[in-house]
């Protein structure tokens, strides 16, 4: 048999505490760094910021408070996080996508496009890309086979591509434009 404080510490519940508005978060400045040249950013599960650096041909891996890795690459554009442990990096001027290994620092797999390729995003399984002339592409993760998305014959070059929820935007830089359509393509 329970006593009247065992019933009692089994059915206690937290308090309510009231909804936070946006205008309630408050920003505070943990690091500044200084970079020329960043065109392509990603953030990891565990909070690392990958960037690359179109000046220098490299991807910087940020922790916390330090720099943890400086990969060297050829000219790229954008990354994406796929897991904690391998990054996708944009070549537009080579038509691929390359899979990196950031432990190694070594290519895993490279995804040949058919054209120029930019902005890159990973959703569950999924690789996105904007492919210039011809609109966002999906990669199977799986399988690693590539197919349309959603058809932009007008798709330019440093258009960029995110996922929130079930919607896709992109960028198309020569029409100053930001489209938002669902992850079916429509």
């Amino acid at each position: 048999m329970k006593t009247g404080k065992e019933i009692q510490a089994q059915t206690r519940s937290l308090q309510n505490v009231p909804p936070s508005t946006i205008n309630d978060i408050t920003m505070t400045l943990r690091e500044t760094y200084h970079f020329s040249g960043i065109a392509g950013c990603s953030i990891s599960s565990t909070g690392d910021i990958i960037l690359t650096d179109i000046v220098h041909y490299r991807m910087l891996i940020l922790g916390e408070d330090t720099l943890k890795s400086d990969i060297s690459l050829s000219f790229s554009v954008d990354c994406a996080c796929v897991d904690d442990t391998i990054v996708t990096v944009s070549y537009p001027y080579l038509n691929q996508i390359k899979i990196i290994k950031v432990s190694s620092k070594t290519v895993e797999r490279k995804i040949k496009t058919a054209g120029n390729c930019y902005g890159l995003c990973y959703s569950d399984g999924y690789l996105l890309f904007c492919e210039v002339g011809k609109g966002i592409q999906k990669v199977n993760m799986a399988d690693y086979r590539c197919f349309t998305l959603v058809n932009d014959n007008t798709l330019s070059e440093w258009s960029y591509v995110a996922t929130s929820k079930d919607k896709i935007f992109y960028t198309n830089k020569s029409h100053h434009t930001v489209t938002c359509c669902s992850l079916a393509g429509e």
